[in-house]
């Protein structure tokens, strides 16, 4: 239970906007007639869209890796690029650490390693902060990824997209 209580402690409550969204979305898409075109198109799309911070297989990207992510379903992809700061990843958490110079950083936490905390920026590129040089950490309640892809990418673009994204 507190396990739990830690995983949910930080969760924003459920946007009725977003949750709308979301469920309009996944009504629109199980209308679609799926075909080779449209999974094209995705592909397409993932890479305007996507690509920049996501990979397949074995590449780094500063977002998560999605080989495998079809197998979640449409549900579950909808709602995560409609509404990416629901339910964040702790590997995906972004950190705004305080340094004691009064220096400000922020990051997604990598891993500890003996004395120091790894970050990663942006870019995924790392970088390393000794343990005695921080102030404070702070975990922040959005994740790195845009929450404006419901906006941002028509329908007809977004169904192509979960096509494609379903056949990983």
């Amino acid at each position: 239970r507190a396990e739990y209580r830690d995983l949910v402690a930080n969760l924003l409550p459920v946007s009725e906007e977003k949750e709308k969204l979301v469920r309009e979305r996944i009504a629109a898409f199980k209308l679609v007639r799926q075909s080779s075109g449209l999974l094209d198109s995705g592909r397409i799309i993932f890479g305007r869209y996507c690509a920049a911070c996501h990979r397949r297989a074995n590449q780094i990207g500063i977002g998560p890796q999605l080989h495998g992510i079809g197998k979640r379903g449409p549900e579950a992809i909808i709602e995560k690029i409609l509404d990416p700061n629901r339910n964040i990843s702790p590997a995906f958490q972004n950190y705004t650490i305080r340094m004691k110079d009064g220096k400000v950083v922020s990051g997604l936490f990598r891993r500890e390693q003996g004395e120091a905390l790894v970050f990663a920026d942006m870019a995924g590129k790392e970088f390393t902060i000794a343990k005695s040089d921080i102030q404070t950490k702070e975990a922040s309640r959005y994740t790195l990824m845009p929450d404006s892809f419901g906006e941002t990418i028509p329908p007809g673009d977004f169904n192509a997209l979960i096509t494609y994204l379903l056949s990983w």
